[in-house]
């Protein structure tokens, strides 16, 4: 990587670590407001937002579709079907969506009570979010590929400024429910969308131009698994805790894995940058180096995070929360050190996926299974450990063992793949 090269990417990530920053600790500081709904309420608040992260699943392979086909579009008829996709999908995903909200509709009493929720109004502002939820990433992709940062990073920025605006009104003047914080999160959501759509660089439709399905779908389904995955693995423990703990103990488990899971949004901008640089890089057949450098910097942010997790583990519950999360401590370090290497894997992943190498979201769904499997089994012994009025927080450090273990293998796959095809790289020279 030259010092031009180098300066541009850090530049660039710089600018979208400083935006996704920003718009994560407005997302999170929605927590400073939501810590003083009951622990029942904030439990459900925070599974619905995990349920949320999980929604955006099947359309989260969409922002990496349309960044490596945004990236790699080098003529007017490349423009033309990058257009004529991005049409044709946003109207699946919205057929995709009244299927789900039908569904929903019919199995709604069901699902309330399966994740303890009073109010059904909540359920319902969490589907009308899963549409821009589902609708975002695409936007994101195009953004993404045509490396226009810029904008990319306003859109992600303005998600939490606007969320935590509209959560802190309602919260302070309405009531404090977890119905009104996700009518928060449904206005972050609808100012994203806005902003990303709006500037998403599109070229005019051209109707003698048809959509490709075969091809597309080749490439969306493995991709979409693998960029799931990462998802999953960082969202299903809140859902599968939400289920079998006792509901007014849940909300203390919510705060440590918000403190855990904001590794994850520290990363999210150097990947972002990395993805596009390395289609374009492989489309060229020139090593750029911006493996190495994410790589590097996602080590050095993951170490420097566990080790403060571990030395001062009361620290962050001090600046969100109030003293009857203090006893939620111990759980802190264990859950930051679990998400170390699912950063880590989620760059070797990505790295992966932008050359084409699509085996590895296969292979990172089997982990997903065998984690979700695991965690399920396991889940009602450590929950009857502590009932309601005992908590005890070595049931839930299982939970975060188990969470750490499952992302250790993700790595270790996502670094066999990565090993094998470098091989094959020095076996074809």
């Amino acid at each position: 990587m030259t010092e031009e090269t180098k300066g541009t990417f850090l530049r660039q990530s710089g600018w979208l670590a400083l935006a996704t920053t920003i718009g994560g600790a407005t997302s999170y500081a929605v927590h400073f407001f939501a810590k003083d709904l009951p622990k029942d309420e904030y439990g459900v608040f925070t599974t619905l937002l995990q349920i949320l992260n999980m929604v955006a699943i099947p359309a989260i392979g969409l922002q990496t579709v349309f960044a490596q086909q945004a990236a790699a579009a080098k003529s007017d008829a490349d423009e033309k079907q990058l257009t004529v996709a991005a049409h044709a999908i946003l109207r699946v995903l919205i057929g995709l969506w009244l299927v789900a909200a039908f569904a929903v509709l019919i199995g709604q009493q069901q699902i309330a009570d399966a994740i303890k929720i009073n109010d059904p109004r909540a359920l319902w502002l969490t589907i009308f979010s899963g549409l821009f939820a589902l609708g975002l990433p695409m936007a994101y992709g195009l953004l993404q590929g045509r490396q226009n940062f810029l904008w990319y990073g306003w859109a992600a920025m303005m998600l939490g400024v606007a969320r935590l605006v509209a959560v802190a009104a309602l919260l302070m003047t309405v009531a404090k429910v977890a119905t009104n914080a996700m009518v928060g999160v449904l206005l972050g959501y609808i100012v994203a969308f806005a902003i990303a759509w709006r500037v998403r660089g599109l070229c005019p439709a051209d109707p003698d131009v048809s959509f490709v399905w075969r091809d597309w779908l080749r490439r969306v389904i493995p991709i979409s698994i693998g960029a799931g995955a990462f998802i999953f693995m960082m969202s299903a423990d809140m859902v599968i805790v939400q289920r079998h703990f006792d509901e007014k103990q849940t909300g203390l488990y919510a705060a440590a894995g918000m403190i855990g899971r904001a590794l994850v949004f520290l990363i999210s901008p150097l990947v972002a940058v990395m993805f596009p640089k390395i289609v374009r890089s492989h489309t060229t057949g020139k090593d750029s180096g911006t493996l190495r450098l994410t790589l590097l910097l996602t080590g050095m942010l993951g170490v420097i995070a566990g080790l403060g997790a571990t030395c001062f583990p009361a620290l962050p519950l001090n600046i969100v929360y109030d003293e009857t999360f203090h006893k939620v401590a111990p759980l802190v370090p264990w859950f930051v050190w679990a998400m170390v290497p699912l950063t880590l894997g989620a760059v070797l992943s990505n790295n992966l996926i932008a050359r084409g190498r699509y085996g590895i979201a296969y292979a990172l769904a089997i982990v997903c299974a065998g984690y979700a499997i695991t965690l399920w089994l396991c889940a009602p012994e450590l929950a009857e450990k502590t009932p309601a009025g005992s908590f005890q927080v070595q049931s839930y450090i299982g939970v975060a063992k188990i969470l750490g273990t499952a992302n250790l293998i993700f790595l270790a796959v996502a670094g066999f793949f990565t090993w094998r095809m470098n091989a094959d790289a020095e076996g074809a020279h």
